[in-house]
This record gives structure tokens, sequence and C-alpha cells, in this order.
């Protein structure tokens, strides 16, 4: 169950939630997930870190480099051509679509993030995503 605190004034939501949010505030990990993300090597990446400074520097970070307009015109020609490949893939061979929407996607993180780019066929990081 979740726990839901009804407020009756809005200085008191103000303070409750701007002031003092770093006490009230802190991201639910799945119950299926609780365990794994320390057993994996994952408990320090922004999608299982709990409400803090560290996250908070993680989704500033990530905000200036993804959250504008401006920021993602940069990533604009991956894009267009990683979405070129895929049309041609899929043109060729539509049966194998599940499959090209994976390299698709699994390039263009690895380009944008890394600087990687993936090989045509046999791209060992693709196939080990």
């Amino acid at each position: 169950g979740m726990h839901i605190v009804a407020l009756n004034s809005v200085k008191s939501a103000v303070e409750m939630l701007d002031k003092k949010n770093s006490i009230y505030s802190n991201r639910q990990v799945a119950p299926s997930m609780s365990g794994e993300p320390e057993l994996m090597g994952y408990s320090q990446t922004m999608a299982y870190l709990q409400y803090g400074e560290r996250f908070r520097s993680f989704r500033k970070n990530c905000h200036r480099i993804f959250g504008s307009r401006t920021a993602l015109v940069a990533y604009h020609p991956i894009d267009e051509m990683e979405t070129c490949r895929f049309l041609k893939r899929v043109l060729t061979k539509l049966d194998r679509l599940q499959a090209y929407v994976r390299r698709t996607a699994g390039a263009v993180i690895l380009c944008i993030c890394y600087g990687y780019e993936v090989k045509e066929h046999g791209d060992p990081l693709v196939d080990m995503a």
C-alpha cells in the first residue's frame, strides 16, 4: 500500500515539499528489483539511485546533455543515419523486425553515449545485450 498525506494549506505543502524535500522525497524501487542491483553492480547507476545529492547531480547532467531541443540537435545525424539503416534492413527482410529494432536502439545508444559505431553484422556489443 501507498501512504497518502493530504495537507490543508499551501504554506504547509510548500514547506514540506520544497524546503524539506530531502526528508520526504525518495524514489521507489520495483519489488522484483530490490535486491538485484547490488548483485549486478548497478546500484550506483541513475536508474537505481535513491533521491539525494548523487541522484540530483546525475539528473542535472542528463538535463544539461539531453534536456533541450538545442542539445538534442547534435544527435540528429546519428538518429538519421541509424534510421536509414533500419529502414533498409526492414525493406530487405521484414521478418527480422524485432532484431532490427533492437539493433537500431543499441546502435543509437552506443554511438551517443560512447562514440561506438556498431558493425553491420555480428557486432559483439549488440549481440551481448
